[in-house]
């Protein structure tokens, strides 16, 4: 298994010719800012880091469906922590 996580906010609401979809699992504060858990259709983790602004532009929801560009995705390796 492998995890995105996203630098920037490719999040949208709306999808467009670069976007695949993903749905919202778990959105959590942490140190003032939001961290977003998405499943893609592949069923790809991806985690996004949303400032408060951003965060409250979007209005995620869990099992929300958004977009995101595939361009902006950046793979690492899975890891489990004990």
């Amino acid at each position: 298994m492998s995890v995105s996580q996203l630098q920037q906010m490719p999040i949208t609401i709306s999808s467009d010719s670069c976007s695949i979809p993903a749905t919202v699992n778990r959105v959590v504060l942490s140190n003032g800012n939001f961290r977003v858990e998405l499943t893609l259709d592949n069923g790809q983790v991806a985690i996004v880091d949303l400032n408060c602004s951003q965060f409250k532009e979007l209005k995620l929801q869990p099992q929300q469906q958004v977009f995101i560009r595939q361009n902006d995705l950046n793979i690492l390796p899975f890891c489990y922590s004990i």
